[in-house]
């Protein structure tokens, strides 16, 4: 894996950047290095603002450029501390290819000489970049950072599938909750909307039910219970259970051309005397199903 360190977008406008352009330009060799630009030291009243600005915004690149090299030696070589021993601020003259650069570093306490000559200190240098050598001691193979995101893996994909679980099961307590919610409100509202109980009750309508005929006409059975409850048809079953008898023997209803159970019991058919040789006369059978 390749080496990497920071560099802040806004760096180039940082005050001890600009700092540093100004020092580079107030040096000798470096302007005799960079080609005749005015330098610092020549930035009186004489100059115009315009020189002096274009010259710090192109040395400010300069010094960004010379950065990146320079903490990338630091960062292969220092430790956590930022020093680095038996090394100069000259050295970084070279690392950086911009003479002057050491001094320059120098000027803005980026860098600070040990006493003796003992080497060099790059002042908070960890603050945004980690040491090579201290990475070193945590660093971990290909194989290990494999094994370690394979574990990882399989860590969230066991959670996401204990949290689908336990993401069913509470949808399915409340989709239960719900529908029986659902169902008791039925239940209420049906107990609500139910009209009284006559007092012939229901008891015999599933003898008018079992006694009709088949047919694609025989439907409705809840409306007809209820129509029989409110009529409370129980107390003349006898007479409408002989009239179904009897019509069930005339010509009409043999063929098939019997009204609903609804209408019969909507019209009070039973009423109209009907005998078996009856059947000419065909009835509306939506008569009465409303």
């Amino acid at each position: 894996m390749a080496d990497w360190i920071k560099m802040r977008s806004s760096l180039v406008t940082n005050p001890k950047v600009v700092r540093m352009a100004r020092v580079l330009l107030a040096d000798h060799g470096f302007r005799e290095w960079i080609g005749g630009l005015r330098g610092c030291d020549t930035c009186d009243e004489s100059v115009t603002s315009h020189v002096t600005t274009r010259d710090i915004e192109v040395v400010t690149r300069i010094v960004v450029g010379a950065l990146v090299p320079t903490w990338s030696a630091v960062n292969d070589t220092a430790g956590r501390d930022g020093v680095i021993r038996h090394a100069s601020s000259h050295d970084f003259d070279i690392s950086a290819g911009v003479p002057g650069f050491g001094r320059a570093l120098l000027a803005v306490d980026w860098l600070q000489e040990l006493p003796g000559g003992d080497g060099v200190r790059f002042v908070n240098f960890d603050e945004h970049n980690s040491p090579q050598k201290e990475r070193s001691l945590t660093s971990k193979s290909g194989a290990e950072r494999t094994k370690e995101y394979r574990e990882r893996k399989k860590q969230e994909q066991a959670s996401v599938t204990k949290s689908d679980a336990e993401s069913d099961e509470a949808r399915d307590v409340t989709v239960t909750s719900q529908r029986d919610d659902r169902e008791e409100k039925s239940r209420e509202e049906k107990k609500r909307k139910k009209p009284p109980t006559p007092s012939g009750g229901c008891g015999r309508f599933e003898d008018f039910w079992t006694a009709w005929p088949k047919s694609e006409r025989k439907q409705d059975k809840v409306k007809c219970a209820q129509k029989w409850r409110t009529l409370g048809l129980d107390a003349k079953a006898d007479v409408i259970l002989a009239d179904i008898a009897v019509k069930r023997k005339t010509q009409k209803w043999r063929d098939g051309y019997m009204e609903a159970p609804l209408v019969y019991l909507n019209g009070e058919r039973w009423e109209d005397g009907v005998t078996p040789g009856d059947g000419a006369e065909q009835h509306d059978w939506t008569e009465g199903a409303h």
